[in-house]
């Protein structure tokens, strides 16, 4: 069976998201990322309805340190959001590296 790791918000688009690749087959192992400047309440709630296990990792820290010196500057109304993106795929990577070690 395909495995995937979606980083979940529990907003429409990653509920869609979900449910197009549960259609396929393939199951899908839902991750919120916590920090300082949001939390994962919706997903949480969202995850609960479509009875899903999901995953949260607080990488306040991390995040932090990214908004105050983000290594690729800053986006519209001073969002570093490019740099947050890239850490979050860069844990989720980590996070399905480990899982397949643990399932195998």
């Amino acid at each position: 069976m395909l495995r995937c790791i979606l980083l979940f918000s529990g907003g429409l688009d990653s509920i869609l998201a979900t449910k197009i690749l549960e259609r396929q087959k393939i199951k899908v192992n839902l991750v919120c990322f916590k920090s300082y400047f949001f939390d994962c309440d919706l997903a949480k709630k969202s995850a609960q309805n479509l009875g899903l296990k999901l995953k949260v990792i607080n990488f306040s820290k991390k995040h932090l340190k990214i908004v105050k010196s983000p290594k690729y500057g800053r986006g519209q109304g001073m969002n570093p959001c490019i740099d947050c993106h890239l850490l979050m795929l860069k844990e989720a990577k980590k996070i399905f590296k480990e899982d397949k070690r643990e399932n195998h």
